[in-house]
């Protein structure tokens, strides 16, 4: 059975996610449920495709966001899809951070070994002359 809630999930995950709130930590939470630090990880693991969360996602921005929706008022729930879009969008941005970042370093790469063959060039080029000089 579906938990009517932000996400569909079931009634024991979402009684683990407020434990969670409640307790700040996946041990406290098994220990406070009688459960395993693997059951809550599991279960997080199970909220967050739910919940349509990147992989890379972290846990608390997945509390937070449930939290948030249990405290709402009425009417927030506006609120909660323009949060919902802002969560999208920082990922997209986080996202396009490290793929610029991977391109910066590539760049600097590609730079080292464009300043080792121009030096081999400029070297070859004094070696050049030194022999023309030479004749």
């Amino acid at each position: 059975m579906d938990h009517p809630s932000l996400w569909k999930i079931s009634a024991r995950q979402a009684k683990i996610l407020d434990t969670l709130c409640e307790h700040g930590s996946a041990k406290a939470t098994g220990a406070a449920l009688g459960v395993g630090d693997k059951a809550i990880e599991a279960c997080l693991t199970a909220v967050r495709l739910a919940s349509n969360a990147e992989a890379y996602t972290p846990r608390v921005r997945i509390i937070l966001a449930w939290d948030r929706w249990k405290r709402r008022a009425p009417g927030d729930t506006q609120l909660l899809q323009s949060l919902d879009k802002f969560s999208v969008v920082a990922g997209n941005y986080n996202t396009a951070l490290k793929e610029l970042q991977e391109a910066a370093a590539d760049a600097a790469v590609l730079l080292e070994a464009t300043k080792r063959q121009l030096q081999e060039a400029q070297d070859t080029i004094a070696r050049l002359r030194k022999r023309v000089e030479e004749r």
